[in-house]
């Protein structure tokens, strides 16, 4: 049997037995920081084509790409985006990147060491909460794997979508055939609750705030190391998801 990450189904976040910092914990600081080293030296080489932009990754560089081509400028909005992960990856995919605003929301912990982290880059901000500027848009909101770890995800993307993007990418989404449910996710000394999704019921909250779904796919994650389906022998075979995917979602009448 494989690792166990997740365990047990249950209603609601409440039900959920949570304890640990999570991810304003050391140990995820410590991995963050050792991530975004090793994209930021590949993104340090000479070459035309970097390999920091990665279709496995993300499909957000192509589809900011798309958006810079249509907008005179792409702003970016990346909700739960760590210390700046995908950053590198956007900027070294756009050739014009003196029109580029990356915006990240994380917690505290994390917007201080990304704060600290990219002090010299005039392109990238850190927000503990969503920006609240009156009249304020994004181009493109991302969620790469975040939203199962938001007990109110309705609410949330209701929010998210306030913001009027032209696209709405999620990457790396637990979401499939199979039902809603809540469980733990065991990370080092932490147990954090978190949202396996159905994947109907995601595109249909999204129909509903006006956003049509554009493309879908499987997205193939490393998990402890290797490239697989997610670990969840554990499970009743109604509630195993296989791979995480990628949802990109238009605003409807966004060309009117």
């Amino acid at each position: 049997m494989s690792k166990i990450i997740w365990e047990g189904v249950y209603k609601s976040f409440k039900d959920a037995p949570a304890s640990g910092p999570g991810f304003s914990g050391e140990k995820w600081i410590q991995n963050s920081l050792e991530k975004i080293n090793a994209v930021r030296q590949g993104a340090s080489k000479k070459v035309t084509v970097l390999s920091t932009t990665q279709y496995r990754e993300s499909l957000l560089p192509p589809v900011a790409a798309i958006a810079l081509n249509e907008l005179a400028g792409v702003r970016i909005l990346d909700f739960g985006g760590g210390v700046g992960f995908s950053y590198y990856q956007v900027l070294h995919g756009l050739p014009h990147a003196e029109k580029f605003e990356f915006h990240v929301v994380e917690v505290d912990a994390l917007c201080k060491v990304g704060k600290e982290y990219f002090q010299d880059e005039q392109h990238i901000f850190f927000h503990s909460s969503l920006p609240r500027e009156e009249g304020l848009t994004f181009d493109i909101v991302h969620m790469g794997s975040s939203l199962h770890y938001c007990e109110e995800w309705e609410e949330l993307l209701s929010r998210l979508c306030r913001y009027q993007p032209r696209y709405f990418l999620f990457t790396d989404l637990p979401a499939g055939d199979i039902p809603t449910f809540a469980t733990v996710q065991s990370y080092y000394t932490s147990r954090i609750p978190v949202w396996f999704f159905n994947i109907a019921e995601v595109i249909n909250v999204m129909k509903r705030q006006n956003y049509d779904l554009a493309f879908k796919s499987a997205y193939i994650a490393r998990v402890l190391g290797q490239e697989r389906e997610i670990p969840q022998d554990n499970f009743e075979e109604q509630y195993r998801l296989g791979h995480t995917c990628s949802l990109l979602f238009t605003k409807r009448n966004s060309y009117d």
